[in-house]
């Protein structure tokens, strides 16, 4: 295949897979791609893998890369640097075990009322993610536009709808106030992307006390979640519920010199 959106690359001592990021292309007008995985232990052979990816940016016409791996891996780390990526975020994954044991209703004194968005409900969904968020591997990455991170945003929801992710969201004054996207797999529900309006900020951890108490009325078993480490707010919402810190991931991105300038 010419133009494959997954592929892997081995060479002795590393194995590298990674994937086509499409919803990411749409926003930056370039090709753009994620390394899933590079399994290795050394460095050396972690940098011929990404060498390899180097080698073949310009056969794909690749513009962008990103990746995420646990922050403690030192090889990772020294591979990455040494070959031109730049660190651009630390991220939480968090987890909320034994949901069927858990009342957070009064951790914030207050709950709200959730539902399934209608037809109408997607531009304002689209309108709170493009216009409401600023942390992500892209918008913590000052090379960059802020408008092409917002574009990637609400792409991002047209993206998660078109998976069959489940949203649920809050009303206040007909309005939408707040969103979130989540699958659910084995009884861990995932919590992919949500937010409320800016100007309803103050809504948010009633909204989320109110989304972990429908989750586990649904009979789930855990909750998880990616939360930007600069993103404290959110974080701090997180941890009054209740959920731990599982991993720390650090993410790195690649803006390949023949696609030199801004994204």
């Amino acid at each position: 295949m010419s133009d494959p959106t997954t592929g892997t690359i081995e060479v002795p001592g590393a194995r590298l897979a990674w994937r086509r990021t499409p919803w990411d292309e749409r926003a930056f007008g370039v090709a753009t791609v994620e390394v899933l995985e590079l399994a290795s232990s050394e460095v050396a052979p972690a940098r011929s893998a990404l060498l390899e990816l180097e080698r073949l940016a310009p056969l794909q016409r690749l513009g962008v890369a990103t990746t995420r791996f646990p922050a403690g891996d030192r090889v990772l780390k020294e591979a990455y640097g040494a070959s031109d990526w730049r660190y651009i975020e630390t991220s939480l994954v968090l987890g909320l075990q034994g949901l069927a044991g858990r009342d957070v209703s009064r951790t914030f004194r207050r709950t709200v009322a959730l539902e399934e968005p209608d037809e109408g409900a997607w531009s304002e969904i689209r309108a709170i993610a493009r216009d409401t968020f600023h942390f992500s591997r892209f918008d913590e990455d000052v090379r960059f536009e802020r408008a092409r991170c917002q574009g990637r945003f609400a792409n991002w929801i047209d993206e998660l709808r078109h998976q069959g992710k489940r949203f649920l969201v809050h009303r206040a004054d007909g309005r939408i106030a707040a969103f979130m996207a989540f699958s659910v797999s084995s009884g861990v529900v995932d919590l992919v992307l949500g937010g409320s309006r800016s100007d309803l900020g103050w809504i948010s951890p009633f909204f989320w006390a109110s989304l972990v108490g429908r989750l586990r009325e649904e009979g789930h078993r855990a909750i998880e979640a990616r939360v930007s480490a600069a993103n404290v707010g959110v974080a701090r919402i997180y941890l009054a519920l209740g959920f731990t810190i599982l991993r720390t991931d650090v993410g790195f991105n690649r803006i390949f010199p023949h696609r030199a300038g801004q994204p």
